[in-house]
């Protein structure tokens, strides 16, 4: 297929290039890990010091394609109650005050830290 199978955005479906089954689903999984944030760069919007969370606004954007094949680069939603981590070790806590406009790394856990 010349417009690889995905609606002339110029992208390869991974299921086109390979003949051996397995191959062809190991492929699929991979490229469909890609697509999973682990962690990413965003700065405090509004921090909420008595609770111990911030909203963020993540500092990247994101490629939007369009249904006429062209894209966009769109901001990513501002994510709300954010838990703030502060490192500690051997009775001692770090605590860090934190302002709006304040840059860090947010980290997506597999699991929910309430548990």
């Amino acid at each position: 297929m010349a417009d690889g199978g995905n609606g002339g955005n110029g992208l390869f479906d991974p299921r086109e290039r390979y003949d051996h089954e397995e191959e062809t689903d190991r492929r699929v999984v991979e490229a469909d890990r890609t697509h999973l944030w682990t962690s990413l760069p965003a700065a405090i919007h509004q921090p909420d010091d008595g609770r111990n969370v911030v909203q963020i606004q993540p500092t990247i954007k994101l490629r939007q394609f369009k249904p006429d094949g062209s894209d966009q680069w769109v901001q990513m939603p501002i994510l709300q109650d954010v838990p703030i981590y502060y490192p500690s070790g051997g009775g001692v806590t770090l605590v860090l005050p934190v302002k709006q406009g304040d840059e860090g790394l947010a980290i997506f856990a597999s699991r929910s830290i309430d548990k």
